[in-house]
């Protein structure tokens, strides 16, 4: 029993040991509260004062910043607008020169086809007079050979008329009468063809000769150079004569 009461008041003893450690750990745990929060004051008033200043600080760099950048917006503008200008001076100094030169190849242009336009002309005028020099001494060289060819016609015609004569006179040479009157006859026929009474004639009689498709007086009187009117009266008497004819307009001649 003694060892129980003894055991107990130890244990009371222990615990007010502990009872007086743990107040004493409430008192120190306390102070040490007392001094965090003092601590934490100062520190958060040390903290607010310098983010006070630290914002002060960065707001005058913000300004500072905000102002380097409205000088360099305000600079890259100007820049800009320069650039802007000079290359609008440029451009136009460009397009300046670029119708100096489009209206350079228009001259020239106009100048190429101008001289491409009479040189043309030119050789169309000379191509029209070879064409014409050579129709011209074509159309002599086929007059030349009409007329050699009329005349060669009206010399072998002669000699067949003449030949033709001869054998009539030889196939009836004796009997006299039939002879005499077929040669009659055949003279009565071969009744030559009086001459042109004038020049205006021989000239008319000499184109009509040379046109054995026919020609009319309009035609004659150009090549002739004479006005066809002055044609007519010596077609008539060409045609009395029995030296030309007439179909519808046109004269040709007696073969």
């Amino acid at each position: 029993m003694d060892d129980i009461d003894s055991s107990r008041a130890a244990r009371i003893s222990d615990i007010g040991e502990l009872n007086k450690e743990t107040a004493h750990i409430r008192a120190g745990a306390r102070g040490a509260i007392r001094a965090f929060r003092s601590t934490r004051k100062r520190d958060a008033v040390a903290l607010h004062r310098t983010l006070r200043a630290a914002v002060k600080v960065n707001r005058k760099v913000v300004k500072v910043i905000l102002h380097d950048a409205r000088d360099t917006v305000a600079q890259f503008h100007e820049a800009r607008i320069e650039s802007a200008r000079e290359t609008d001076e440029q451009l136009k100094e460009f397009v300046g020169i670029l119708k100096k030169d489009v209206a350079n190849i228009r001259i020239d242009a106009n100048n190429m086809v101008h001289g491409f336009a009479e040189e043309q002309l030119s050789r169309g005028i000379e191509l029209s007079r070879m064409l014409k020099a050579s129709t011209d001494a074509i159309t002599h060289d086929v007059e030349n050979l009409m007329e050699g060819f009329a005349e060669t016609r009206s010399e072998v015609k002669a000699e067949i008329d003449g030949g033709h004569e001869v054998w009539q006179r030889h196939e009836h040479n004796g009997t006299g009468r039939p002879a005499e009157k077929k040669s009659a006859a055949h003279a009565v026929h071969k009744i030559p063809k009086k001459a042109p009474e004038d020049e205006l004639e021989a000239k008319v009689l000499k184109i009509v000769g040379h046109s054995p498709k026919g020609i009319t007086l309009a035609k004659a009187g150009k090549k002739l150079d004479i006005e066809w009117r002055k044609l007519v009266a010596p077609a008539k008497r060409l045609m009395a004569s029995g030296m030309i004819r007439k179909k519808e307009s046109s004269y040709f001649p007696v073969l």
